[in-house]
């Protein structure tokens, strides 16, 4: 599957074979800027946990779960496992949000009961190019 990223594209630094210094080499893409975040999939947290140098950091005691380097990882579910998301999180994107919030009301007439939905519209911006990179994990 083809994903759309804001940022350029990092390959691994061994054909086929994820390693630290594939972490290491997507911090350093991420120009002027410091790699706050990186953005994985379950299988792809399961293989960071499993580096070296991620046993050697202690635990976290609100469960957050950060690289050497200081960038926390989060895991996304349904995220693709053919590629990883690094990024500072000050001046990769922006969260923009109308200021409408949109309430629908609906009785169901059948039940007596009343449904109500509230909505806002969100988009993600990108701001600086350099503070996003994405590294593929396939060959």
């Amino acid at each position: 599957s083809t994903m759309m990223v804001f940022g350029e594209t990092v390959n691994l630094t061994t054909t086929g074979n994820f390693t630290y210094n594939d972490l290491l080499k997507l911090a350093g893409e991420i120009e002027n800027f410091k790699m706050t975040t990186l953005l994985v999939s379950s299988n792809t947290l399961k293989k960071i946990l499993a580096f070296e140098e991620m046993r050697e950091m202690p635990p976290s005691t609100d469960g957050r779960i950060f690289t050497p380097f200081g960038a926390e990882i989060i895991q996304i579910d349904n995220f693709t496992n053919n590629y990883l998301i690094g990024l500072n999180k000050y001046n990769g994107c922006e969260l923009i949000t109308t200021p409408e919030v949109i309430v629908e009301t609906d009785r169901l007439i059948a039940t007596q009961m009343d449904c109500i939905n509230i909505s806002i519209s969100a988009a993600v911006k990108g701001i600086f190019k350099k503070s996003v990179r994405q590294l593929s994990l396939t060959s």
